[in-house]
This record gives C-alpha cells, sequence and structure tokens, in this order.
C-alpha cells in the first residue's frame, strides 16, 4: 500500500494507535511515522533497485538546486549531500517556513539553535517528484517577493 507524502499531515489517518491519540495527543508514537516510511521506502528500493534510487534522488536534489538558484535563493557552496538541500537566509527562514506551512501546506524542515532564523533544509530522498519541487519554488517566489 501506498502511503501518501503528506502522512505528517494526517498522521491519525494512517497511525497504529489511534484511539490513544485521540484522547492524549502525548501519547502519539513517532517511531511509528518513521516505520511506516521507511516500510514504504524499502518496499521502493526492493522494486527499483538501490542504484536506481540513488540517481533518482540525486537528479531531483540537482533539479531543486537549480530551480533555487535560479529564483535566487542560496544554497552553500560546500559539497552538498543528495538527501537534503539547505537554504540560507538573511534572518527570515522561519517567517518563509511559517508562511509555507500554514499558506501552502508545504512542510520543509526548519532548523534550530544559532541556524533558526538562517536555514530550512528541503529534502530529496522521500517520495517526491519534479512537480513537488515546482510547486515548492513556485511558493518561495510569491513568498520572497
Amino acid at each position: 500500500k501506498k502511503i501518501p507524502y503528506d502522512l505528517y499531515k494526517h498522521f491519525e489517518k494512517y497511525s497504529l494507535m489511534p484511539t490513544l491519540e485521540k484522547k492524549n495527543k502525548a501519547l502519539s508514537n513517532w517511531t511509528q511515522h518513521a516505520t511506516i516510511c521507511l516500510n514504504d521506502m524499502l518496499h521502493m528500493v526492493d522494486d527499483i533497485g538501490i542504484d536506481e534510487k540513488i540517481r533518482r534522488t540525486r537528479t531531483l536534489a540537482e533539479y531543486f538546486r537549480q530551480c533555487a538558484m535560479d529564483i535566487g535563493l542560496r544554497i552553500p557552496t560546500y559539497p552538498l549531500s543528495n538527501a537534503v538541500t539547505p537554504i540560507l537566509f538573511d534572518g527570515d527562514a522561519m517567517e518563509v517556513y511559517k508562511r509555507l506551512n500554514d499558506g501552502y501546506g508545504i512542510t520543509v524542515t526548519p532548523s534550530g539553535g544559532e541556524l533558526k532564523a538562517h536555514m530550512l533544509r528541503v529534502g530529496h530522498i522521500g517520495n517526491l517528484d519534479k512537480t513537488d519541487y515546482d510547486v515548492l519554488i513556485s511558493a518561495l517566489k510569491e513568498i520572497l517577493q
């Protein structure tokens, strides 16, 4: 069974303990979420092979990074993993994060600590395709205008 990429926003629907979660949100077990996503990814890798998954991930990372730079976003110049792309901001990263999440229903990964106001991270290893990045880039363009 294919799990939708928006599992994070609809966790209760796929939870292994829905009754407990409804009664007490503190009982929500994040390992369930990770296990479901890992299971889905392992099935994909089993179907297409590890080399193809690595190639697809690299292609998506390169595509996103080029699109991001084309609209003026800053990406670090040091060697990057194909799994995630950091985007650098001048102190407004959390505002961009909130606007993406609240206004567009798009979830990226915020940073913490010293980088909280300066960096968001965009993943490339999930159930994603170029269309997902096109939607993200379009939203970022609107937010940053």
